[in-house]
């Protein structure tokens, strides 16, 4: 198969690495003085890092490799040393945001963006839109927010170079008022979270609305991709779905699969991404699942160096089938720290596969309670009411065999049924998916 993405990626590293022509060796020299000028601005105008590499050799790096030498940082770090690492004045800041997890009362996480910062980041949008859509389509975004400077908004931008039309939904509080919205404005390009699109794709299906061909592609971002949604969705609609591996820390933009389905190819310029053991930071090789790890390339305002994401992946071996050149991350698998139960080693990606594969799920959380010596698996399960009997024998026998194929058995499980009407996606909603 020979597809259209990578050459474009191709097409956007290939005028980063200009003069110079575009191979692997061009690109990891390319990728190594960006790594120095990084290493050397941090050095000069953050507390944080001047303190964290002090022990540390303060010369250029001769090898990508020596970047291993280097200490990792952790999201704790960003919640309790953000202003130390800032490393231009508060006036160069455009963009800063405040990310809170949600159910702590731990400190927020704090990131600084400046405007070339910002601007970097549309122009990989950008070019990741000319991998899916052609000009003239008409975009549906249903990401945070209207405000300036947002997902949603940096994504309008973007589509604006390609061109395309694109509107902002959000946030997503009814599927029938969406469904009305694409068929008013004609969208035939919809960009959003897995959960969110896969629901509104069961939606479409039992209102009969929205008929195969309508949509032409899917962008599927903001939290890893089940293999259920994205199939369920290209089954049912017969368009293009294409998976975006991003977060708030890289900037948004991170990698994007291709139409061959066989991994992402990585913002090369302005990342460089490791797979390490996440007990002793040590690179993996590939093939072998670990933690990725990323290192932010020629960010002025906040770089990050060798920031743990706590994600799940694997390197890929040889080329892809598209032809492109670029490395390949495997399938993000969900979270190092997903695996709620050391006993079961169950997950969200898990039940994901096992739950949304079924036929008329339209979506579910799961909670993992522990009261004295019992534990117990709650999944609320949002499906039509004619469904829900049968879909809950369906679920529990699923969920069963998972509990199955782990050690000395399981949680008890509990499943409550909620109609579709009472799926939300808002800054508190359903965006990502965890065991709570």
């Amino acid at each position: 198969m020979t597809a259209i993405i990578p050459t474009r990626l191709e097409n956007w590293l290939r005028n980063r690495l200009a003069p110079q022509p575009l191979s692997l060796d061009t690109l990891a020299a390319f990728q190594l003085a960006e790594l120095n000028q990084t290493l050397a601005h941090v050095r000069e105008n953050s507390p944080f890092y001047r303190e964290r590499f002090k022990n540390l050799p303060n010369r250029p790096l001769t090898d990508l490799a020596q970047l291993a030498d280097f200490p990792m940082m952790t999201a704790d770090d960003l919640r309790r040393y953000h202003l130390d690492m800032l490393c231009v004045s508060h006036g160069q800041v455009s963009r800063v945001v405040t990310m809170q997890t949600s159910g702590t009362t731990a400190a927020p996480k704090r990131l600084y963006f400046s405007e070339a910062d910002l601007e970097r980041n549309i122009d990989f949008f950008h070019h990741g839109l000319t991998c899916m859509t052609d000009p003239g389509q008409t975009l549906l975004i249903m990401l945070p927010g209207h405000s300036p400077d947002s997902a949603a908004d940096q994504l309008q931008r973007a589509a604006a170079r390609v061109p395309l039309e694109a509107h902002i939904h959000w946030p997503v509080l009814d599927l029938e008022r969406l469904i009305e919205e694409i068929e008013e404005k004609r969208i035939d390009c919809l960009a959003g979270a897995p959960s969110q699109i896969f629901a509104l794709c069961r939606h479409a299906e039992d209102a009969g609305r929205l008929p195969p061909n309508s949509i032409k592609s899917v962008l599927l971002t903001t939290d890893y991709v089940p293999r259920a949604a994205a199939d369920g969705i290209r089954r049912s609609w017969g368009c293009r779905v294409f998976e975006h591996y991003g977060m708030s820390e890289m900037g948004l933009g991170g990698a994007m699969a291709c139409d061959a389905h066989q991994g992402y190819h990585l913002r090369e310029a302005d990342l460089l991404v490791e797979v390490v053991d996440p007990d002793d930071g040590t690179p993996l090789p590939p093939g072998v699942e670990g933690e990725v790890v990323f290192t932010t390339l020629a960010r002025q305002a906040m770089p990050l160096i060798r920031y743990r994401t706590g994600d799940r992946a694997a390197w890929l071996e040889g080329p892809c089938a598209c032809g492109s050149i670029l490395r390949r991350l495997g399938r993000v698998r969900g979270r190092i720290a997903d695996l709620a139960s050391e006993r079961t080693r169950l997950s969200m990606p898990q039940l994901d596969e096992a739950i949304l594969s079924l036929p008329g799920v339209y979506s579910f959380q799961a909670v993992l309670e522990k009261t004295g010596e019992n534990t117990v698996l709650s999944l609320n399960l949002y499906c039509r009411e004619q469904h829900s009997a049968t879909l809950k024998d369906g679920v529990h026998a699923a969920v069963a065999r998972l509990l199955e194929s782990g050690t000395g058995g399981g949680p008890a499980i509990r499943i409550h049924t909620h109609p579709p009407d009472a799926l939300r996606w808002d800054s508190t909603g359903m965006i990502k998916r965890t065991i709570g």
